[in-house]
């Protein structure tokens, strides 16, 4: 049997909901994830105090976002509180 490793960095940084919504918007509008990291730290979008935090946490949220469609990440962009925490836990689950 083949081990099956899980991206557990959620448990360090919960679900990032405000940052991931910043995030999101970025994406709709750039339509690209490489483009969305690097705008996000030079901007400090996340308001890191370092690039380094800005980078890691940008990192983070982009590859669990990249697991949403469109409607999705409107969703997570237009929704409710209670609509964006499931769908980031969506976006959890789908990057485990």
């Amino acid at each position: 049997m083949v081990p099956t490793h899980y991206n557990m960095s959620f448990t360090a940084g919960a679900l990032l909901c405000n940052d991931s919504v910043k995030i999101a918007e970025l994406f709709l509008t750039a339509g690209n994830w490489k483009d969305v990291k690097t705008k996000a730290v030079k901007d400090n979008i996340l308001q890191s105090r370092t690039i380094n935090s800005s980078k890691r946490l940008s990192t983070e949220i982009c590859s669990r976002l990249k697991f949403l469609n469109k409607n999705e990440l409107q969703v997570l962009t237009k929704g409710t509180p209670k609509e964006q925490t499931l769908i980031l836990w969506v976006a959890v689950c789908r990057n485990m």
